[in-house]
């Protein structure tokens, strides 16, 4: 784990500890990790005819 990462996940624990993340809307929700948001419009049916046929970038 790099010194990065050790910051980022003790700022996550101690977050946690006081309670910041609790008002978040959707908590307690699953997460929809199928969202194609992150990819540009022109490219989301390429992109999901890839996904289909077990292609796509992680």
């Amino acid at each position: 784990m790099t010194i990065l990462e050790r910051i980022a996940e003790q700022r996550i624990v101690d977050a946690l500890r006081l309670e910041v993340f609790d008002g978040l809307a959707g908590r307690g929700q699953r997460l929809d990790l199928d969202d194609e948001a992150a990819v540009p419009s022109e490219w989301r049916a390429a992109f999901r005819l890839l996904k289909n046929a077990g292609f796509a970038p992680e």
